[in-house]
């Protein structure tokens, strides 16, 4: 997805979950996205900006590192997203100061966590349980 604020056309998704519509057989993506470039976040839904959801990881960072200290409460999937969140927040941190590495660039399998190489544009696959996704822009 283009970045709200800098038009980069990295990729920007960190977390993306689908939902039935409730209107019609079809679905909708809501997708959570950082900016690698500028470092704003926001969440949309089918491509389309949410407007009250757009923030700077700058404001997130401490937020995030207080929820996971202070709410134990939370569940075992929104301790994964801000998991996701605040190691999105260090890889940004670490490229832009310069100081990532290259395991800072390799995609994650979604299944089991290990090493994905790209197999062609926007495919991937784990080289352990050979699970296969595509991402897909919408722009």
């Amino acid at each position: 997805m283009i970045c709200f604020k800098c038009d980069s056309r990295q990729e920007a998704a960190f977390f993306q979950e689908e939902f039935p519509c409730g209107h019609c057989d079809g679905t909708n993506l809501v997708e959570y996205n950082i900016c690698p470039d500028c470092g704003w976040m926001w969440r949309s839904v089918n491509g389309a900006v949410f407007d009250d959801s757009q923030m700077s990881v700058a404001d997130l960072g401490d937020f995030a590192g207080l929820m996971m200290g202070t709410h134990p409460e939370m569940t075992e999937e929104e301790l994964a997203i801000m998991d996701n969140i605040n190691e999105q927040l260090l890889k940004i941190d670490k490229m832009d100061t310069e100081e990532a590495s290259m395991s800072d660039y390799v995609h994650k399998c979604l299944q089991c966590n290990s090493t994905a190489v790209d197999v062609n544009d926007g495919k991937y696959k784990c080289m352990d349980c050979d699970f296969e996704w595509e991402i897909v822009k919408f722009e």
